[in-house]
């Protein structure tokens, strides 16, 4: 059985009053800031394993745009699952498990954590909940576009409309869907095109279309 740390994951801490804050990994918080949202997570799969498709053409490496993060996406394996190496400007990776497919119209990308620590005893990965995540793919070729949807709209529609989605909230400021796969994927085809649902998409280049044209030599 395979135990992950969910891409939101987040520790509490106490500040200098004693009050529990929470702390975000670093990794986590890049990706929040580069695909400018939040990171809404689920206790079941985004995807059922008949809608996973494969695109081979998203293998390889790919950096980003506008920053100096980028990404290392392996080929798919007969599972049709890719893994992902997230390198951030610092050089702190972080590996994840991926599956693309379709709802309705839209690409998907579920997301999860690859084993964080495969060898910890199996007492400490069982408080670790393994949880889903997604981003909507707009565009794999030339470059990789993706966008997630925004933490915030989430936690104020449901907080409007609580009967929309099953949850539970370890938090005020936290949330993580727990409604049926199907539940969630028709809350995704009503609202990815909703208004401030998502957030700006994120571009991933090809190493070569990232580097500035140089004239020829004279």
């Amino acid at each position: 059985m395979t135990y992950v740390q969910p891409i939101g994951y987040s520790t509490l801490d106490k500040d200098s009053h004693g009050k529990h804050t929470r702390r975000w990994p670093a990794l986590a918080v890049s990706l929040l800031v580069l695909l400018a949202g939040g990171c809404v997570r689920s206790i079941q799969p985004i995807l059922t394993d008949e809608q996973v498709i494969v695109d081979k053409s998203i293998a390889g490496k790919w950096v980003e745009k506008d920053g100096d993060s980028s990404l290392e996406i392996s080929a798919p394996g007969e599972d049709k699952k890719f893994k992902v190496v997230y390198t951030e400007k610092n050089g702190k990776k972080g590996t994840f498990e991926a599956r693309l497919g379709k709802i309705g119209d839209v690409l998907v990308a579920e997301l999860k954590p690859d084993e964080p620590l495969p060898d910890a005893s199996d007492m400490y990965k069982a408080h670790l909940l393994p949880l889903y995540s997604f981003l909507v793919v707009s565009k794999t070729q030339p470059d990789l576009v993706v966008s997630v949807m925004k933490l915030e709209w989430m936690k104020k529609h449901l907080d409007d409309n609580p009967k929309d989605l099953q949850f539970i909230k370890p938090s005020n400021d936290d949330f993580i869907i727990t409604s049926p796969t199907a539940d969630f994927q028709a809350f995704l085809a009503k609202h990815w095109k909703t208004e401030g649902a998502f957030g700006d998409p994120g571009t991933f280049v090809r190493p070569d279309a990232a580097r500035p044209a140089t004239a020829p030599a004279k």
